[in-house]
């Protein structure tokens, strides 16, 4: 007989939820995933867009800033619509997430005038993530001073997520660094990687860059080394491709520029594919994505009432159309969806002919039933 009790998980473990993961289940139980057309991973190799330059490949063919500056009790404002995993690190650490809001109808652009609200005693950071993960946005070069200005007033530090900063299209307005447009103001704790531009997401290599021209970031420094010391982080094997992947050399950057050429360009031209079908679709609505990866797709009339809530769309779409989309619950927007522009030309066009056309079915049976 097994005398053993279980063991109980971590008190941070336990705090511990993936909302991307507990959506996409939720969307996917029980259903057929065969011939499926997935638009919800933004991993540009699993679809056949790219894959890792070879350069780097050769080489051996990446949540640290919030444990350093979050403690229970604590509390940091995140963007919404905004990657889940924000909250997921926050929360584990037993820390507060407050959201501000980005504004559809200004390319999505943060609200810079609602953050002082949100700010108290217990406020440690403001994350900024641009390009963005879900939006496809650029922020102007305003809504950044403005974010940077309210920092520097109340004495806190920018997580500036920048892992998307290369991969912006022709047609964005600006795109400058955060640390640029807060030098002699606030501290910025620059959040970059391999996993996006270098289209190697599985290799989970990762770095912080402190940008302190105001000198507050000594203690914080100290605290990242020595959180160093407890993770396990990336294999020594992929950690030998990061002086390859950002080399100055000519013939090794050459190589590198090539592939991110290569990858913008795909990644715009599938961006522009599926917010054309957006623009001709019943109900759906969609700012121009700038950057990244990503398409969020905001649904209302005529769409039938029900379909206007993301997790009911994507279900339905799923079903009907065998497209897969991430419901906007993930990131904040419950009355949306996201697309990922990562898939092969043809399937993108394919899954946008499809998403259309289910839009267009469901706006005409509402329609005709009024």
């Amino acid at each position: 007989m097994n005398s053993w009790q279980p063991i109980p998980m971590s008190g941070k473990a336990a705090r511990t939820k993936n909302q991307i993961r507990a959506v996409v289940e939720s969307v996917l139980a029980g259903r057929d995933t065969t011939d499926l057309l997935d638009l919800s991973l933004g991993d540009p190799t699993a679809f056949g867009l790219t894959a890792c330059p070879k350069v780097v490949a050769d080489a051996v063919a990446a949540a640290l800033a919030f444990a350093v500056l979050l403690s229970a009790g604590d509390n940091v404002l995140v963007p919404s619509p905004g990657f889940p995993l924000y909250a997921t690190l926050a929360e584990s650490l037993g820390a507060e997430v407050r959201y501000y809001g980005l504004d559809s109808a200004k390319g999505w652009d943060p609200d810079v005038a609602g953050l002082d609200a949100l700010i108290d005693g217990r406020t440690k950071a403001i994350v900024v993530n641009s390009p963005s993960n879900p939006c496809g946005a650029v922020h102007s070069l305003k809504a950044l001073r403005g974010v940077v200005a309210v920092a520097a007033a109340n004495r806190l530090p920018i997580v500036s997520d920048e892992i998307y900063k290369d991969l912006v299209f022709e047609d964005a307005e600006n795109s400058c660094s955060l640390a640029d447009v807060a030098v002699g103001a606030c501290p910025v704790l620059a959040v970059d990687g391999l996993a996006k531009t270098f289209a190697v997401p599985g290799w989970r290599v990762g770095w912080i860059v402190l940008h302190d021209s105001v000198n507050a970031l000594g203690d914080v420094r100290e605290g990242l080394a020595r959180l160093a010391t407890l993770i396990l982080g990336a294999s020594t094997l992929a950690q030998a491709a990061i002086p390859v992947a950002l080399s100055r050399e000519p013939a090794l950057r050459a190589a590198v520029e090539r592939h991110t050429t290569a990858l913008v360009s795909g990644l715009s031209a599938n961006a522009a594919a599926i917010a054309a079908a957006v623009a001709a679709a019943p109900g759906l609505r969609a700012a121009p994505p700038k950057a990244a990866m990503y398409v969020l797709v905001e649904l209302g009339a005529p769409l039938a009432a029900r379909l206007r809530d993301g997790e009911a769309f994507a279900a339905a779409l799923l079903e009907e159309e065998r497209v897969f989309v991430l419901p906007g619950a993930c990131f904040g927007a419950p009355n949306a969806v996201r697309l990922v522009a990562c898939a092969s030309a043809a399937a993108t066009t394919e899954a946008a002919a499809r998403l259309a056309a289910f839009a267009s079915r469901h706006g005409e049976a509402e329609a005709g039933e009024a």
